[in-house]
């Protein structure tokens, strides 16, 4: 069965992030759906991390010991955007955090537009 694309389920809504840290993190879909990509932008003089999670509410994770999905590192005052040809599928929903190390619970401010479906 060939993948899904956005023709299959209809167009992706962008959901905006003004500022994205660790508290409280943002929900930004409570069901499941499927993540097409997300333009990020750091705003700090070092690294910072994005941490994807296949969840429905933000407290559903525990920052530090919740393993996220997956990790992208942003450089220091630097944007980052990606697409994906396949869109990630999250079964729960999709909650993200920014923080100062990959899977650590310190808070690091990111702005970010994560495009859903």
């Amino acid at each position: 069965m060939p993948p899904l694309s956005k023709f299959d389920v209809g167009a992706c809504l962008p959901v905006v992030a003004l500022v994205l840290d660790a508290s409280p993190g943002l929900a930004v879909k409570a069901t499941a759906g499927l993540l097409y990509g997300f333009a990020l932008q750091n705003g700090a003089a070092a690294i910072t991390y994005v941490q994807f999670f296949d969840a429905a509410a933000v407290g559903d994770v525990t920052l530090g010991s919740t393993s996220p999905t997956f990790v992208v590192g942003l450089a220091a005052s630097a944007p980052l955007a990606m697409s994906f040809e396949t869109p990630v599928k999250f079964k729960t929903g999709l909650v993200v955090f920014s923080t100062t190390t990959a899977t650590g619970s310190s808070g690091a401010q990111v702005d970010g537009t994560f495009f859903i479906a």
